[in-house]
């Protein structure tokens, strides 16, 4: 797909066969799940939830949109792009509201689409930048979910686990690989013409990540750590004695599936993975099924609520 030319308008992407093939799936995952536990038993567990740690939850996660908007400000700064956090939050949020109807992370296209419309910076250039951010996403993710497995379970990892990490760090290789690629002149006058105005674009975008590199660093760790908290936070509420490190380990594992191409921002996928992984630390699957969707409320549904909102009032989409 030609970003220039498919991130127009976002309900061309909402309303097609493909988009809704994806909701059916995430429904039948989720289907399925429920099929699996005593209705009654999870309704039990979920009118035991604390509101107050439940809301303090909610403010934990929404704390890292002002943080993702200073990050994507750094990089945006260091090719010429000088606008506030606020503005920049509320594009990174209407994008997240856009992952949430359309699969394949493809809110991320929508805000180059964006920042072109608002700030005159081509999509393909604001990409190149949203690039950078998941390089750093990537790493970040693929460290703590590494560390706190090891954390857990020491060097008796399950094997799905063991193959998530060698799968993660091939991913970590391979990002590098394309990094090179993209920074060295490999692939300049060797494309056609038109594909390569789009790529020189996309090229002079990841060279965002110049100075602050540090600070680009930092505010990652610390973003997928407020993620972290808000989760464990959840649990809390829920009633549940875990450690800190399963809920940063289920965490990382939440985001690494949300990136997958298969459902809307994991939906059903993200679920399921939560219950299962609660459930090998001896956690019923009542209450595991309870804090996954008390954690999807916050991290799927009221961003596809308020996103709404914001959409609908908007002048920047």
């Amino acid at each position: 797909m030609n970003p220039e030319q498919g991130a127009v308008r976002l309900k061309d992407k909402v309303f097609n066969v493909k988009t809704l093939i994806s909701f059916i799936v995430s429904f039948l995952i989720l289907y399925l799940l429920f099929s699996r536990v005593s209705l009654a038993d999870f309704l039990n567990s979920l009118a035991r939830v604390n509101l107050p740690l439940y809301l303090l939850a909610f403010f934990i996660y929404y704390l890292a949109f002002p943080l993702r908007g200073l990050r994507w400000k750094i990089l945006l700064e260091n090719i010429g792009l000088r606008k506030g956090v606020v503005p920049l939050t509320g594009i990174i949020f209407l994008s997240w509201f856009a992952n949430t109807l359309v699969p394949a992370k493809l809110g991320d296209v929508y805000r180059g689409y964006l920042c072109k419309k608002n700030y005159g910076l081509s999509i393909s250039k604001s990409v190149g930048t949203v690039f950078i951010e998941r390089v750093f996403d990537v790493v970040s993710l693929v460290l703590l979910f590494g560390i706190s497995g090891f954390a857990i379970f020491g060097t008796h990892l399950p094997q799905a686990i063991y193959a998530s990490l060698v799968m993660g760090a091939l991913i970590v290789i391979l990002i590098a690989l394309l990094i090179f690629i993209i920074k060295s002149r490999i692939l300049l006058g060797r494309l056609p013409e038109r594909i390569e105005t789009y790529f020189s674009e996309f090229r002079a975008g990841t060279s965002s990540i110049g100075a602050g590199f540090m600070r680009v660093a930092s505010l990652t760790f610390i973003i997928w750590l407020l993620e972290s908290a808000s989760l464990y936070v959840v649990i809390i509420s829920a009633g549940l004695d875990v450690p800190l490190q399963v809920a940063v380990f289920t965490a990382m594992a939440s985001a690494l599936l949300t990136a997958l191409p298969l459902t809307p921002a994991g939906l059903g996928t993200v679920e399921f993975a939560i219950v299962g992984i609660l459930s090998i630390i001896g956690i019923q699957a009542e209450a595991g099924l309870t804090v996954a969707i008390l954690n999807r409320v916050i991290g799927y549904w009221s961003l596809l609520f308020f996103g709404f909102i914001a959409f609908v009032f908007t002048d920047m989409k």
